[in-house]
């Protein structure tokens, strides 16, 4: 016996595997870097204080420089806004959502500070230095507490009542009533100045509260970045430590401008990008390098099934090839029975059973590997056929195989010529079984046979073309049609299917080519009066 030698695994040489853009090792050696620019800006900090940090700059010197590295923080305050405004989805969560909203009040307090700050144009209201001093504070305290508060919330979900329109209202409303305290109410509060010896102890006070409020943030957001591995809450413990060393640098002011206070503003820059740089990789980064790992995974899996495909096709192969060998024999002998003047009718009469049981076996093979073939074949490789033609060499097979019956074959075509379908192959191999089954399950010495060609268009499945192959045969009941369709391959027809017919593959095979196939009555709701094959296929171009 002949068996075809497979190689499974040399079937399909399977593509690389997408990888995500991200590695995972980068966790420790990314903690490790920015550890060290930590470490760094702090010794850069010790270095000036311990220099020039102290000296007085003049006022041409100093006022550019601030209004610079201000208005450098209240636009990384507002691309922290941006970040999580503009990625907002229905998925995304509470926390992050509310730290934009946070740092969108705080980019409005430090605008009032850039405004009403030394050196700058007349205020709209009464000028005094306690407004730029308690705008500096309050900004600095709204993003602490912010911050206290955003980690109470999920990080994995959105709260119902943190919604971008409440959280957007609360940090407008909050910072116009801050702007308006400010602005209008100022006197009412204690006297604040940055530098002025009379006021340095209440200024200082503000510094080592908002100091302290920071270390309770950094506290929450160390546990959840080192035990939880969470990077997001990582990047903001360094925005953290980066604003208690710009408070430090604060206190240290003297009574005059100095590089300390520049110092000080450019640790706030920093600590903000970190916080930009956190919202960013948790509404942007993280979920594309989530995308990648799952698209990774999927071709992992598509290989998988492509491969089990393959090997189940090839166990195909080989049980359709042994077992037609071994079927051969059986009919072989069978046929011998039947001939043989030696046995009696009753064998002869079970020799024809066996001869029929083998040929259905057989006829249920070859099905089966036909369907193989469409199934294995992509969309894109079905190419058209001419229908007329199709069915003029199905009516010829049809009477060669059947020369003691008498076929009547009518046909009503469209004017279009060529009627070209898609499906060469495999539904010129259906038309003919269609035939096949109407002149074979017919009892009469006659069979009719009346083809109907009808174009369709505007409907979801585009231009198509109608077949309706109607026979005057016995009919079908309504229960077998069922067990007929593709539909009843399924697992709730399994059982009482049975074995599958011919009729069954057909469904599969069209299916499989874009089209569909359907049983239904000639002669509507009498199944005496014969049978009507549908056959719904694709316009090829």
């Amino acid at each position: 016996m002949w068996v075809a030698s497979v190689d499974v695994k040399s079937a399909r040489k399977p593509p690389a595997v997408s990888k995500p853009i991200v590695n995972l090792h980068v966790k420790g050696r990314e903690k490790a870097f920015i550890f060290l620019v930590l470490c760094s800006a702090a010794l850069l900090a010790g270095l000036t204080l311990a220099g020039f940090g102290r000296v007085a700059l003049s006022a041409p010197v100093f006022v550019p420089l601030h209004v610079v590295l201000l208005l450098f923080s209240i636009s990384v305050s507002l691309g922290v806004f941006a970040v999580r405004w503009m990625t907002y989805s229905p998925r995304s969560d509470a926390q992050s959502l509310f730290i934009g909203a946070v740092f969108l009040a705080v980019a409005a307090i430090d605008t009032l500070h850039l405004l009403t700050d030394t050196g700058m144009p007349v205020y709209l209201t009464a000028w005094t230095p306690s407004i730029p001093a308690y705008a500096w504070v309050l900004g600095r305290f709204t993003m602490a507490f912010g911050l206290l508060v955003a980690f109470s919330l999920p990080s994995d979900r959105l709260y119902r009542w943190v919604s971008p329109p409440f959280t957007l209202f609360v940090s407008v409303l909050y910072a116009a009533g801050v702007i308006l305290l400010l602005s209008f109410y100022v006197h009412s509060l204690p006297p604040l100045q940055a530098h002025a010896e009379g006021f340095k102890l209440t200024a200082s006070l503000y510094e080592y509260m908002i100091v302290v409020v920071l270390i309770m943030v950094g506290v929450v957001y160390w546990r959840s970045a080192f035990r939880a591995n969470d990077r997001t809450h990582f990047y903001i413990l360094c925005a953290v430590v980066l604003a208690i060393f710009g408070e430090l640098s604060f206190t240290l002011c003297g009574a005059e401008d100095c590089v300390v206070d520049l110092l000080g503003h450019l640790f706030v820059v920093a600590s903000f990008v970190f916080v930009m740089w956190a919202l960013f990789r948790s509404s942007v980064l993280q979920p594309y390098e989530q995308l990648w790992r799952t698209k990774g995974t999927l071709e992992q899996r598509t290989l998988e099934a492509e491969a089990a495909y393959e090997r189940a096709r090839t166990y195909l192969d080989f049980l359709s090839h042994d077992i037609t060998n071994i079927l051969t024999p059986i009919m072989t002998y069978g046929e011998l029975l039947s001939l043989s003047d030696d046995v009696s009718p009753k064998t002869k009469k079970f020799s024809a059973k066996i001869m029929s049981q083998v040929d259905r076996a057989t006829q249920f093979i070859t099905n089966l590997r036909r369907f193989s073939r469409a199934e294995s074949a992509a969309a894109g490789e079905f190419k058209g056929f001419d229908l007329e033609k199709a069915l003029v060499r199905a009516e010829a097979e049809t009477r060669r195989m059947y020369p003691h019956k008498n076929l009547i074959a009518r046909y009503v075509l469209p004017a279009q010529k060529p009627m070209l379908a898609v499906g060469a192959g495999h539904i010129e191999v259906l038309i003919s079984e269609i035939f096949d089954n109407a002149m074979k399950h017919s009892v009469a010495d006659s069979v009719e046979i009346e083809v109907t060609v009808s174009e369709k268009g505007g409907t979801e499945e585009g231009p198509h073309w109608k077949i309706e192959i109607a026979d005057n045969g016995p009919g079908i009941p309504d229960f077998v049609k069922d067990g007929f369709m593709a539909e009843a391959f399924d697992d709730a027809h399994r059982l009482s299917r049975g074995i599958a017919s011919s009729l069954c593959f057909m469904s599969l095979v069209a299916e499989q080519v874009g089209g569909r196939l359907y049983v239904v009555d000639r002669v509507l709701g009498d199944q005496t009066k014969g049978t009507k094959v549908v056959l719904i296929l694709a316009k090829a171009e």
